[in-house]
């Protein structure tokens, strides 16, 4: 005890001691409780990634769909224009073969 200090009462003494047992360690329910609560925590946390890699695949997939149906459209044109060209320079070709032939 330090100096100038009463000895504890035995009032004091109890309270000490029923504090001591009130901060026993943990019951096995508490523990089980402390358990499932940190296993739901992490399947939550685990639900959450997943939902995230679903959102970001969910997102490639779309980029990938719109760049597919562009790279499709412009093939398409391309295609129009060479048809379209090809058809141009034979109608000018059979108008000069007429020309010709008169």
């Amino acid at each position: 005890t330090e100096a100038g200090a009463e000895p504890e009462t035995e009032a004091e003494a109890e309270t000490e001691t029923e504090t001591e047992t009130e901060t026993e360690p943990e019951t096995e329910a508490e523990t089980e409780a402390e358990t499932e609560t940190e296993t739901e925590a992490e399947a939550e946390a685990e639900t959450e990634a997943e939902t995230e890699a679903e959102t970001e695949t969910e997102a490639e997939t779309e980029a990938e769909a719109e760049t597919e149906a562009e790279t499709e459209t412009e093939a398409e044109a391309e295609t129009e224009a060479e048809t379209e060209t090809e058809a141009e320079a034979e109608t000018e070709a059979e108008t000069e073969s007429e020309a010709l032939a008169r």
